[in-house]
């Protein structure tokens, strides 16, 4: 968005203002240039008010008489208010990003407050929903300064709960990790003719446990040694890793 003098007091404003903050002169950075193209130019704000119709059905009562000019954002504002729940990621996104960059300077705190309470619905709304968390994230991701008073203690909660959602989030996938290697690794030992038993053990899956009748010191000395296998348990949230031969044979490293 560029910014352009004003054609009445001189003023920098920007370039798709449509009054001049400053002296209240409207279309303040049009000249005679840009008036013969002012067919076109009203032409495409036709278009982006159909679309902005088409997309969020502002046809119930949209209210456009503030003392600001009315243009084609507050209508893409007021729509989206009223059709929150059924907006989509992607169009709440470009929603944002069209508001941002179209609003008159004039409307620019007021559109912000409102799309940041748009932003905070959304997540409030994300959150309701079984791992709702990665969505209600990229909406707090999105806000930004400055916030009101109510908004940041909002917005603070919200962060604390969908903090608290992704760590568990990535505890479950975690354990689940640790499990599907001991089914894999069993396999694989499996495939090799030889008769084992692998499983991961406790609440959190932590300790990684082979069971092979033959297994002595001779095994736990080519386990030491394979340092790939070693690096991957380790890798993967292990604590302990223990061979036994279900009788009187164990032996245990601890990471």
């Amino acid at each position: 968005m560029a910014l352009k003098p004003c054609r009445e007091c001189g003023k920098e404003v920007s370039s798709e203002a449509k009054v001049c903050p400053n002296c209240g002169i409207t279309s303040p950075t049009t000249d005679t240039a840009a008036a013969k193209k002012g067919c076109i130019g009203c032409l495409g704000v036709v278009v982006v008010v159909i679309i902005a119709a088409s997309l969020f059905d502002t046809s119930d009562s949209v209210n456009t008489s503030s003392n600001a000019v009315p243009d084609v954002n507050r209508v893409w504002v007021d729509g989206a208010a009223k059709r929150l729940d059924s907006l989509s990621l992607s169009d709440s996104l470009r929603f944002d990003a069209l508001v941002h960059s179209h609003a008159p300077e004039i409307e620019h705190a007021a559109i912000h407050e409102r799309v940041t309470t748009l932003r905070l619905d959304s997540a409030t709304a994300a959150l309701r929903a079984s791992g709702g968390h990665v969505r209600a994230r990229t909406h707090l991701a999105a806000i930004a300064q400055p916030l009101t008073d109510a908004q940041s203690a909002r917005f603070a909660r919200l962060n604390e709960r969908t903090s608290k959602l992704e760590a568990d989030a990535a505890s479950k996938a975690a354990i689940e990790a640790r499990r599907m290697y001991a089914r894999q690794l069993e396999q694989d030992l499996l495939d090799k003719r030889l008769d084992t038993e692998v499983r991961a053990l406790g609440a959190a899956a932590t300790t990684l446990q082979i069971k092979y009748v033959l297994f002595s010191r001779v095994w736990a000395n080519e386990f030491s040694k394979n340092t790939e296998m070693m690096s991957t348990i380790r890798a993967l949230g292990f604590k302990k890793f223990r061979i036994t031969d279900g009788y009187d044979f164990a032996w245990e490293w601890t990471f």
